[in-house]
C-alpha cells in the first residue's frame, strides 16, 4: 500500500473512532480536515497530520426525509455544518433529528465512534 493510501486510511480509521484528524502541507503550510493524499494547494504529498478537538458547534443544518443510498436506512437525520474549536467547517449528520425542534443554530456537538458512514456527531449539553 503507498504512503497516500496508508495516510488516507488513517484518517477515515480515525473518524470511526470519533477523533478527528487535521493534515497541514509542509511545503506550502495549508491546513484542512478533509480527506485527501496531495496538497490541494500545491499538491505536494508531504502532509503532517494531528488529531484536533472533536468539539464545536452547529452552524447550520437541514433534515433529511429522503437520503442517498448509504443512509436510507437512517432517515430522518440531519445533515450538519459544524464548526469546531479550532475554527474549521466540516460536515456530518446527527441521527434520529426529525423536526427543527430538536435542534438549534450553535448547539454543541461532538463527532462520536461510529460505523455507519461520514462523520457521525451527537449533541452535548453545554
Amino acid at each position: 500500500m503507498t504512503d497516500e493510501a496508508l495516510f488516507v486510511n488513517d484518517i477515515i480509521d480515525a473518524t470511526r473512532e470519533g477523533i478527528i484528524k487535521s493534515y497541514s502541507c509542509i511545503e506550502c503550510n495549508e491546513a484542512g480536515v478533509s480527506v485527501q493524499a496531495l496538497c490541494g494547494n500545491c499538491g505536494s504529498s508531504k502532509l503532517e497530520i494531528k488529531e484536533i478537538n472533536n468539539v464545536g458547534k452547529i452552524v447550520t443544518y437541514t433534515i433529511q426525509t429522503v437520503a442517498p443510498d448509504p443512509f436510507v436506512n437512517e432517515v430522518p437525520y440531519a445533515w450538519v455544518i459544524v464548526e469546531l474549536d479550532e475554527k474549521i467547517r466540516i460536515t456530518g449528520w446527527i441521527p434520529f433529528i426529525s423536526s427543527k425542534e430538536e435542534l438549534k443554530i450553535g448547539q454543541k456537538v461532538k463527532l462520536v465512534k461510529s460505523y455507519k458512514p461520514g462523520m457521525v456527531f451527537e449533541k452535548i449539553s453545554e
